[in-house]
Parts: C-alpha cells; structure tokens; sequence
C-alpha cells in the first residue's frame, strides 16, 4: 500500500528477517523490499492496464480492460490517489478497453478501442474527461475522434498527437485523412503533414515528445505517405516535415512498441532483432540513437532482452523497460522478469520482477516512483493485482527528537536538516550522518539503521529507513557556594536545562536580614517574600548569601538647644540582635545639609551595644531634624535611628533666658 510519504515496506522486512533467521537469503530479497506500494487482489485493479499516467493532486489515472480498482467499480479507467491511498471510478467510463491516457490542458485525454462514454453518448476512441465537471467528453469538431484504435498519445507545443491503427481523425461527415497520426490543439484535428505527405504507413504504437520533435514508432516501415522516406519503424516529426533517424536509420523487421529520450538519446523497444537497418547490429529488442549512429544496450551480460518490450518510461536519469521478456544479456542471462532498468551503462534488475504475464504500460511519479501496470500478479515476491510502484531511490526520513536544537548534515552534502526531513540516496549508498548541536543544546545521539545512540550514524541504504537524532537543550547545576550568618538557604531545583530559571527559600532568623545574595555566572534576586530566583540560567552557577544580625540606633546630644556657631556632640548608640558591632561609619545629618561622621572604633557600651560620636557646628538658627545612619559594617547590616529635633539659637537668646531664669 500506498501512503503519502512512502515509507518501509513492513511485510518486505518480515521476510526479510525469516530468511535471515533460516540462514538463507533469496535473490533479490533486499531489492524487493524497493517494491513499496504494493496491491493485492483486493486493492489493485482486475483486468489489464494498458495505460498510465501521473496527473496533478498526487492522482496516477490507469486505464485498460478492467472492471474494478481498490474494491470500486470502474469501467476501463480509474484514478489512484496516492496521498489517501484510495482509487475512484472516472464517472461511468468508456464502454472498451483504453490504451493511452495523458493530461492535456487541464483534462485527462483517454484513447483506446472504447466508441461511447458510458451513458454519454459517442466518443470515438478519444475522450476528454474535466475533473471540475466530473463529466466525459468527446473530442472533435463537427466529428467525433478518430476512426480506429488509438495506442499513443503525447503533448508537444501545446498540441495534443495521437497514433495508432486509424486512417482518419475528426471521426464523421467532416472527417480528414490522417494516417495513424493525428494532432488536436484544443479545437480542431489536423493531420501531420508535410507539402508533400503525411502521417506514416502502418500502425503506430508508441509517441513521445521531446521539445518540439515528435517521436513515432510502430509497425510502418515508411512516413510521409505520399512522397515517403523509407524510416523502419521509428520516426520523427519536426518543424512541418518527417525525417528517419539517419545511421543507415531505423529497426528493419519487427515493431517499435515503446521510446524514450534520456540526455538527447533516442530508446526504443519492441519485437525487433536489430537495429541500423542498411549496416544492421543486433539489438534485442532494445536499442539507443545517439543522433548519429545505432547502439545495442550492452554490458556485461551481453545486449538486449529475451522477449518483446511493451513499455518504456524515462525517470530518475534511467530508462526502464517492461514487457514479456524473462531476462536481459544474451552472454550471461540475468533474470529480470519483465521488467528491468538501465542505467546508461549497464542494466539492473528490480528485485524478483513482475509475475505472471507481462507489464504494459509505465509511468514516473514525484521524485522517486515508478509505477508498472499490465497484467500481473506479484511485484518484489509480494501480491500485486496488475499494478505496483518501484522505488527508484532509497528514502532516509530524518526525525529530531528531544526538547534542544541542532542540525544533521551527511557526508556526501545531501542532507542539511534543521528540523524533520525526507533525503532520498541512491540505492546501496554508504551514508554517513553527523550533527552539529547548538549552543544551548546537546547532542545525545542517533538511533535507528543499526544505530544506538552512537554520536555518528553510518550504514549502507539498503531499503527505506528512519533516523532519530536527539537533542536535548543543556543541563546547569545551580549549587550553594556558601551561606554565612543565621537563616535558612535552598535551591529548588538544583538542575535547569538551559534558559530555565532557579530559585529556593531565603529565610533569615529572627533578628537577621538577608545582607548580600550573588552568583558567580547568574544574578540571583531577592523576592522578599522569603524566596529567591535567578532567570535565564545558561551555564553552572554557585550562589552565596550572607545573613547578618540586624541593628538599632539610638540618636542623642546633651546640647539643646544649640548655639550657633558652637559644635554639638552626638552620641548614637548602636545596638545588634546578635553580637557588637566591630567596625562601620555611623553619619548624623541635618534636614538642613549639615552632617558628621564617625568611622572610628565603635566604644563598646554594652554587651551588643556600642556608640559612636560626632560634632556639627550650625551657622543659622531654628529647629533641625536629624537622624542617624550606620553603614559599612563588616559584621551586621545597616540601620537608622530615631528623629532627633535640634533648636539652635544665637547666644543673647541663651543670656536672657539665664538673666530671666535668675
């Protein structure tokens, strides 16, 4: 089956493994897992295919002698969708078998042996099916199709060409000669034809455009009926005229069933023996034009296949061939099983092949499928109804897990991943993945393909397979360097991931306070609610806190009132919770700018009580208000005192309160 990512095929690995454990490996096992959408009985399609081609919206119309698709009832063509892995009728269909299907402007063109649409009326032997309408349509112009079977079909110029046994087109009482070739641009059906002729001899089976020269092959033996040019079975039509493919030109005996172009070269397939029919060579049904000359497809093996080549499709920079051959080399055989690759040097199988009858139509799809139809029952070992998708390349699905941030790059350059992704490798690739993780993050390892968390992932891509790349964002410890003084410190939690935020309780003693809290990489912060955090945490941090006692301050002088001009001593007694202070600066300071200092050796007073003393000198008179400051202790924390109101008079104010006083 069939899904929108084509993944590993899971029955594949089974018996792969079975017979692994048997201790025997089958030929072909490991190519037959390539084999991905599979369709049995009940999901591929009953009857013949004889037709195929990719459309848009992920949809591969087929179209044959069949009856039913996935379980749906069609008659002679359906719709696969590969991203639903579902099929549907193509409205009631075409009364007769459908050789060729292709999409032209917009519609899928149908051509076969069918006469009517089914419930619609005559469509000969060419139909239009609107996907927007849903509805079948004949194609013509006062005339209906052609008036024979219809093999081929190609789109080149913006034109619709069609081949096949017929003589004329626009089928009816307007009908125009055209032998076995015909072109329809959207309105009308012309002829190929040349000033002097047109169309070709006999039967054509195969059409395929290549800029604007048409390829023909078939049964005929000459073009441009009228005025021919001998060609043998293989032709072109170009720029108005019809020319051979020169080299002593053409396939002689046999038909041309299939063509292909790859890099500017010329594939044909079919019945025929040889090739360069004046100077022949032999070609096994099977041969290459290179614009100048004839060659077999040969290596190793030898050249050519053992049985004739119905269909011929270039995908991926190779050709690939099916039909009714059973091996490929006519030196060393290989077994192939109707259905084989080349690669413009030598030829490959596709694992064990297609079994029993023939493959018939072939058609590319996205960037690594080629789909097969005809009249089989099995692809790669494995139950396929007539239809079935080989794997060109292998696919490695890339999956970053974990809560971090990297990128996964290869070896051979195909892969740069900074998140999920799909990279597609030739078959029997040696790959080799590495990571590079970001700044914040870790790299934990890869998993998958024989992978166990190793830091490099390599294997040989011998089927599909999914990598895991973990990465998780860094650890931090965040660890207590020191706690002095009297209160409780903890840190919740001990271990971040990068960017996380840390924090505990800050909880002084009674009589203490939290003096200093500092990290070496981090900034730690006082909520003052008896907790802490510190944000954003990007490396290992070590906090300290320090608790310190508290302090009282006790503001006096015996010089009230004051006289201007003279000093005034003040004593500021400086009590702790726990223990004297030892050191500090105690500073007294007026409303009014005036201040003092002491910064001495406090005089011990008690036993948690010691006192400092300053003088201030006031210039003017009146009320002051001081206060008393104590800061820069190296063993309690700061306090301030008490208001102190001070008066300041001048010194006649002092005389006459004494004179009244006696």
């Amino acid at each position: 089956m069939l899904h929108g990512t084509c993944r590993t095929n899971v029955a594949g690995q089974w018996a792969l493994l079975s017979v692994l454990l048997l201790g025997w490996v089958p030929l072909h096992a490991v190519e037959d897992l390539r084999w991905g959408p599979l369709f049995p009985s009940t999901e591929g399609c009953g009857g013949t295919i004889y037709g195929m081609t990719a459309g848009p919206d992920d949809i591969v119309f087929v179209g044959g002698d069949l009856t039913n698709c996935g379980g749906v009832a069609v008659q002679n063509v359906a719709a696969y969708h590969v991203d639903s892995d579902t099929w549907t009728a193509l409205g009631n269909g075409l009364n007769d078998r459908v050789n060729a299907l292709t999409w032209y402007d917009g519609a899928l063109y149908a051509g076969g042996m069918f006469t009517q649409i089914n419930g619609g009326g005559i469509a000969s032997r060419v139909a239009r099916w609107d996907p927007d309408s849903s509805q079948w349509t004949p194609v013509g112009n006062n005339g209906n199709g052609v008036d024979d079977r219809v093999l081929a079909m190609a789109v080149m110029d913006g034109a619709l060409y069609v081949g096949g046994e017929f003589q004329n087109a626009n089928n009816g009482s307007n009908s125009l000669p055209a032998s076995h070739v015909a072109r329809w641009d959207g309105s009308n059906w012309s002829a190929l034809e040349s000033a002097d002729g047109q169309g070709v001899s006999s039967l054509v089976w195969a059409l395929v455009a290549e800029d604007s020269r048409l390829y023909v092959g078939g049964t005929f033996s000459e073009a441009n009926v009228g005025d021919p040019i001998e060609v043998n079975g293989v032709a072109y039509w170009e720029a108005g005229n019809w020319f051979g493919l020169p080299g002593d030109g053409g396939v002689g005996a046999g038909t041309v069933r299939a063509i292909g172009v790859l890099d500017g070269d010329v594939y044909v397939g079919g019945d025929f023996l040889q090739a360069n029919t004046g100077n022949p060579i032999n070609a096994s049904r099977v041969a290459r034009w290179d614009g100048s000359d004839w060659h077999a497809l040969a290596d190793m093996s030898g050249q050519g296949v053992d049985a004739s080549v119905r269909a011929m499709t270039v995908f991926d920079g190779s050709v690939y061939i099916a039909g009714i051959f059973e091996t490929f080399g006519d030196v060393d055989p290989v077994t192939t099983n109707r259905i084989a690759r080349w690669d413009g040097d030598q030829w490959h199988t596709l694992g064990s092949g297609l079994g029993p009858s023939w493959g018939r139509a072939l058609t590319g799809y996205g960037d690594r499928l080629v789909f097969v139809g005809g009249q089989f029952g099995s692809a790669g070992g494995q139950s396929s109804n007539s239809i079935a998708a080989y794997q060109t390349r292998g696919l490695v699905e890339i999956e970053l897990v974990g809560n971090g941030n990297g990128t996964v790059i290869d070896n051979g350059g195909l892969v740069d991943c900074p998140g999920d992704c799909d990279v597609l490798f030739e078959w029997g690739a040696s790959v080799e993945l590495t990571s590079a993780a970001a700044p914040n993050s870790d790299f934990i390892g890869f998993s998958g393909a024989g992978c166990t968390n190793d830091p490099i992932c390599t294997f040989d891509l011998e089927q599909d397979v999914t990598i895991t790349a973990e990465f998780n964002l860094k650890t931090y410890t965040v660890t207590i360097d020191s706690v002095s003084g009297q209160g409780q410190f903890t840190v919740d939690p001990s271990s971040v991931e990068h960017g996380d935020d840390a924090g505990g309780t800050l909880v002084p003693d009674p009589g203490w306070s939290v003096y200093s809290l500092a990290g070496d990489t981090c900034m730690p912060e006082d909520n003052g609610d008896d907790t802490w955090q510190a944000s954003g945490i990007t490396q290992d941090c070590a906090v300290a806190v320090e608790f310190r006692p508290d302090v009282s301050l006790e503001l006096t002088t015996d010089s009230q009132p004051a006289l201007i001009g003279q000093p005034v001593t003040y004593k500021v007694e400086v009590t702790a919770t726990d223990g004297a202070p030892v050191d500090g600066t105690v500073t007294v300071s007026a409303g009014t700018g005036e201040l003092c200092l002491d910064d001495g050796v406090p005089v011990p007073v008690a036993a948690n009580t010691v006192a400092f003393e300053c003088q201030i000198q006031f210039s003017g008179t009146g009320s002051r208000l001081l206060t008393a400051d104590y800061d820069g202790s190296s063993t309690h924390m700061p306090g301030t005192s008490n208001n102190l109101v001070q008066n300041v008079v001048g010194s006649f104010e002092i005389f006459d309160d004494r004179f009244e006083a006696q």
